[in-house]
């Protein structure tokens, strides 16, 4: 009796046993992302599944029953095809240079996905059935200087504070205009850029009323030449004196890699503080930082609010006038296509010799 039911018992575990290996991580194409043809995107799924079975992961390729998903997707521009990986919430970008090298690209982002390891030359991700044509005679490229630069103008307006001095208490004022050009360097990652920044903060807008006060005071005196010119060149130059004239470096960051997204920014400024309608100030060299909150809607437009803090250098020392100078900001922020620039060498030193290694090594 026993023997006659040993038959069923054994099919009945490796039965359950075939079920449970059926459990696999399913792959998923994202044709919202994605601009290559049906063929093209049926043969990159079949290239993920037998790069992740490769890997050693159980795979399910009718996504009946799924213990996890990978969902990827391709751009084509020209020739050159642009691919993302994304499981477990960790994203891969890779960058293949024809439609015939995209599995082996596959091959590459599903090792750097499953093991963690970077895309990096030497990582230990490429092998010779994977390596790319671009891998095996590398461009000569120093990461300290060759980024991609992407110019992003900033407009908008909020509140500059002075802080309460003798004989004044705290002032607001709420009609300042504030227009910036920055560049946001990426090198390896869309997450994380370096910034230059500049700014231009319309403020005293009283020096415009003096100056042509002083202007028409002099046109008055017709006898008084030299006064009528230094009135005049007042007048020219009054738009200048109007702003606060900033620059400084700092470091964006990106919460994901595409947008929607928010980020955040953090830098150092150095900048001419004027404010030539106040006794109490005039013009001074500050110092300072800001700190901004930003959240980016689309591939060209975002939205942000920062916070500049300044203190005036000469007045600090002095013991006199303002102590600081505060701005909150809410602005428009356009982004436009990136580019290639090399920082000058004279500011990086000598460029290093790079190692180069065969692919076998």
């Amino acid at each position: 009796m026993e023997v006659r039911w040993l038959p069923a018992v054994l099919a009945c575990v490796l039965g359950s046993t075939a079920i449970a290996e059926a459990h696999g991580v399913c792959v998923t194409i994202d044709a919202r992302r994605d601009n290559l043809g049906e063929r093209e995107r049926a043969a990159v799924r079949i290239a993920i599944l037998d790069a992740l079975y490769a890997e050693g992961l159980q795979v399910d390729p009718d996504a009946i029953s799924c213990r996890g998903w990978v969902t990827a997707f391709s751009v084509q521009l020209g020739n050159t095809i642009s691919t993302t990986i994304v499981g477990g919430g960790t994203d891969v970008h890779g960058q293949a240079s024809s439609l015939d090298e995209l599995d082996l690209l596959v091959r590459q982002l599903v090792r750097s996905l499953v093991t963690g390891r970077s895309l990096a030359t030497g990582s230990g991700v490429t092998d010779r059935t994977n390596v790319l044509r671009d891998q095996t005679a590398p461009r000569r490229v120093d990461a300290r200087s060759s980024r991609r630069w992407d110019p992003v103008l900033a407009v908008g307006g909020g509140m500059l504070e002075l802080p309460a001095i003798a004989g004044r208490a705290r002032q607001r004022q709420y009609d300042i205009v504030s227009l910036e050009l920055r560049e946001w360097g990426f090198l390896t990652s869309e997450r994380s850029a370096l910034e230059l920044y500049g700014r231009v903060l319309l403020h005293d807008y009283a020096v415009f009323s003096t100056a042509h006060g002083w202007y028409r005071d002099a046109r008055d005196q017709p006898d008084n030449a030299e006064s009528d010119l230094g009135r005049g060149t007042a007048l020219v130059f009054s738009p200048f004196a109007v702003a606060n004239w900033e620059g400084g470096l700092g470091l964006v960051s990106f919460l994901g890699s595409l947008p929607p997204r928010p980020y955040v920014r953090l830098g150092a400024t150095a900048s001419v503080l004027c404010r030539f309608s106040d006794p109490d100030h005039r013009i001074d060299l500050g110092f300072g930082g800001y700190a901004g909150l930003g959240f980016q809607l689309s591939r060209t437009v975002s939205v942000s609010v920062a916070v500049n803090a300044s203190n005036p250098l000469v007045h600090a020392l002095a013991g006199s006038g303002y102590w600081y100078f505060l701005t909150t900001t809410a602005m428009l922020e356009i982004r436009g296509e990136g580019r290639e620039h090399t920082l000058a060498p004279r500011l990086l030193g000598p460029e290093p010799v790079p190692t180069i290694r065969r692919i076998n090594e």
